[in-house]
């Protein structure tokens, strides 16, 4: 069963595992369009990376991350900064999902997961944020150990 595991894997394992977990942890406060954005980018780059390989040229997904930036500076106001960041951010996280994945890359991943988990602090104060904090600690911990065997 686990003949097939290599370092390779287990770096994008970790990477979507990481992913996933954040969208869960602000699924809540994500506006709907943003929730079903991130979930298809994320199943895409899935597929992208485990079943069946396909380039996607980093000029498109940069065009389109420059357009999320552009829209998120639209809405915001100086009573919600916050929302809308987080809905970028999870949204740049998918983007980054669909990319070849280098070690910055994966690295740029750990750091949006960062983000969000940081945002997630601002909307919603609870005791369940430590619970977050300690998971993701492991989780980022062995994900730089993964990578530094990556490559």
């Amino acid at each position: 069963m686990f003949k097939n595991l290599t370092v390779d894997k287990l770096v994008k394992i970790n990477a979507y595992v990481g992913s996933i977990t954040a969208y869960g942890i602000v699924f809540s406060k994500l506006s709907v369009i943003y929730s079903i954005l991130f979930l298809f980018l994320f199943f895409v780059g899935l597929y992208r990376d485990f079943y069946r390989p396909f380039n996607i040229s980093r000029l498109v997904l940069n065009i389109l991350g420059i357009g999320f930036v552009l829209m998120m500076i639209l809405q915001i106001n100086p009573e919600n900064i916050v929302q809308p960041a987080i809905d970028t951010i999870t949204a740049l996280l998918g983007l980054k999902l669909l990319e070849e994945k280098k070690f910055r890359d994966y690295m740029q991943i750990f750091l949006m997961i960062t983000l969000i988990l940081s945002g997630y602090t601002l909307l919603s104060i609870s005791m369940l944020f430590l619970l977050y904090l300690v998971f993701y600690t492991f989780f980022l911990n062995y994900g730089i150990i993964l990578l530094s065997f990556y490559g």
